[in-house]
């Protein structure tokens, strides 16, 4: 049984957040049922909440959101189940292997949990995609006493609206738009044909109810929604999602929109709320289903650790050995444990088919994990996750793995050598576009957050191309602060190429001095590092820095190998950069557990 408190709303909340009902705890369980992972957040209160979620990237972007709902509502007195649908997040197996019916068969299944819990009445949450998920699995079930659709669409008006998310993001990474010869794909995300064959033709119809509360995108909402539904006879409750841009456009940078969620919460306690507190509590005992997702290549577990239980894992082993190795998979930014490209998944479950054990989490404040309070609102680059990674790895010592290798990308990376200095435990560190291995104390990371990952000629484009040109003229961005942080970069680097020669003369010398201890303290050790680079991210740039054209200078040290990969971005999102890192992580295990895996596993990779 999984079981945590949550600590309150996520730390960068608004002002707003004070009316948010969030900070009251909930008990929550981690299930599986029909091979979907799922968590149940306990209420005195037999209301239940179906939580439909988003899909893809919005699905990787909205979790620690979704996960924030869950809790107001459950501390509301909604007792709550989320799930992930099956073929995607923690669920078993790809989307190509299901159908859109199989996501409405899941969500009545866990429909019939809630009501094994205690629920007498049920509630379908769901937020774009998920809409049409709870409109459908509505029908013909017993006891819907409402709806609630965030951000609804239609089939044809969400696929549409997913091209062109498409076709942003990868003009902001930077590279070509993904192909759509298999279906539409998303930041490496795919929906298959077969999904949107079945999906265009399915519209929002509540007939299953007779109330809907329809939370609306600002500037976005399908007007023939609400009309439909006051023709089908039922009563509609209409609300403006405020918020959603900065909840869904980006990771790293999303902010939970409090006050509408604080909204949704008010209306359902309003008209759903118990009339006394003598109701029995819909209780997770009484689910009988458990913890544990198999395969015929692996065994996966839900695991709370850290303070108070409140840290959210997957563990994931090979049914068929045990070595002494194994892998923590770590955050990227504000990415949840199941990765960019759901990239964190498919790399645990193709170690275990090859008998290496990993552990993948979220850190406080992203994904499944609360936000603690006494963490900074901005971890990214700190020393504050620290604690989080010393207790995943306690998570892996108690199961006898002692030999302890740390995965990161971007900020992942940073955090890794971090925790590779801090903790003796950790044997080899496999590090992906490594933005900096050190930062200066004069240094903004908040601006390196928004500008650090692009090579100078592309953050000056954004700069200027038109989607920032209206942010500009409406106030919402300041152009100035690309230039002055490009401005500044350069003379960081001027001052650490004069450190090479004239050392503590240059300003930049404590910088060089500090990169150079911190390599010296990991080659003491033995820890064994492998750095690898998209060909012209800025992390290349910063290696080169400090050790010269392809970092020939750190190639020479025996504990480390550099490898660069062409035709990527930052995120490694095209497939081969995938299966390229898979490849590295495979071969940073050392010798003896190389020899230990199947010929046929390493050799497809």
């Amino acid at each position: 049984m999984l079981d945590h408190c949550a600590t309150g709303p996520h730390p960068e909340a608004s002002h707003e957040a004070s009316t948010f009902k969030a900070a009251a705890c909930s008990r929550v369980r981690s299930i599986s049922f029909d091979g979907c992972r799922g968590a149940f957040h306990s209420a005195p209160g037999t209301t239940g909440v179906v939580m439909c979620g988003p899909w893809g990237y919005e699905e990787l972007v909205a979790r620690h959101g979704w996960q924030v709902l869950a809790e107001a509502l459950a501390a509301a007195g909604f007792p709550c189940l989320r799930f992930d649908y099956p073929g995607t997040a923690d669920s078993v197996g790809e989307l190509t292997d299901f159908a859109f019916a199989d996501w409405i068969d899941a969500t009545r299944s866990a429909c019939r949990l809630l009501r094994e819990a205690g629920a007498r009445r049920l509630l379908l949450l769901g937020q774009s995609i998920g809409c049409l998920v709870a409109c459908e699995a509505a029908q013909g079930e017993p006891d819907i006493a409402g709806l609630v659709l965030l951000a609804p669409v239609s089939g044809r008006r969400y696929l549409r609206e997913l091209a062109a998310w498409s076709s942003m993001l990868a003009q902001v990474e930077g590279r070509a738009a993904e192909s759509e010869e298999s279906g539409q794909a998303i930041a490496g995300f795919l929906l298959p044909q077969a999904f949107i064959a079945e999906i265009k033709a399915r519209a929002i119809d509540a007939r299953a109810t007779d109330y809907a509360l329809l939370v609306e995108a600002p500037g976005r909402a399908d007007s023939a929604v609400p009309a439909k539904l006051t023709r089908l006879g039922g009563e509609v409750d209409r609300h403006l999602f405020e918020g959603l841009d900065d909840f869904i456009g980006d990771p790293t940078r999303s902010r939970v929109p409090q006050q509408t969620y604080a909204n949704i919460v008010d209306i359902l306690v309003r008209r759903f709320g118990e009339a006394d507190g003598s109701v029995t509590t819909a209780s997770a005992s009484a689910l009988q289903t458990g913890n544990e997702l198999w395969t015929d290549e692996f065994r996966e577990e839900a695991i709370s650790f850290g303070p108070d239980d409140s840290l959210f894992g997957i563990m994931c082993e090979p049914l068929a050995r045990k070595a002494r190795a194994a892998v923590l998979l770590l955050n990227t930014g504000r990415n949840a444990h199941i990765g960019w490209s759901r990239m964190s998944v498919a790399h645990a479950r193709r170690l275990a088919a090859g008998g290496v054990a990993s552990f993948r989490f979220d850190m406080a404040g992203v994904g499944d994990s609360p936000a603690r309070p006494d963490r900074p609102a901005q971890q990214l680059y700190t020393e504050a996750p620290l604690p989080d990674v010393a207790a995943a790895v306690d998570v892996l010592h108690a199961r006898a793995y002692d030999a302890v290798t740390l995965v990161g990308v971007c900020s992942g990376a940073y955090l890794g050598l971090l925790a590779a200095l801090a903790d003796p435990r950790v044997k080899s560190l496999v590090a992906i576009n490594l933005p900096r291995f050190a930062w200066g104390k004069s240094e903004s990371i908040e601006a390196a957050i928004r500008f650090v990952n692009r090579p100078n000629s592309q953050s000056l484009q954004r700069v200027f191309n038109m989607q920032t040109l209206r942010l500009v003229l409406t106030g919402r961005l300041d152009p100035r602060a690309a230039i002055k942080f490009r401005l500044k970069s350069s003379s960081r680097r001027i001052c650490l190429k004069l450190a090479r020669f004239i050392g503590p003369l240059s300003p930049g010398w404590p910088l060089r001095r500090e990169v150079i201890r911190r390599l010296a303290a990991l080659r003491a050790r033995g820890v064994k590092i492998f750095l690898g680079y998209s060909a012209g991210d800025e992390g290349r740039g910063e290696l080169e820095l400090h050790f010269g054209e392809h970092g020939k200078r750190l190639a020479a040290d025996p504990n480390v190998r550099l490898a660069f990969i062409e035709n990527t971005d930052h995120n490694l999102t095209q497939p081969h950069a995938r299966q390229w890192l898979l490849a590295s992580i495979f071969a940073s295990l050392g010798e003896e557990d190389r020899q230990s895996l199947p010929k046929d596993r390493t050799s497809k990779v």
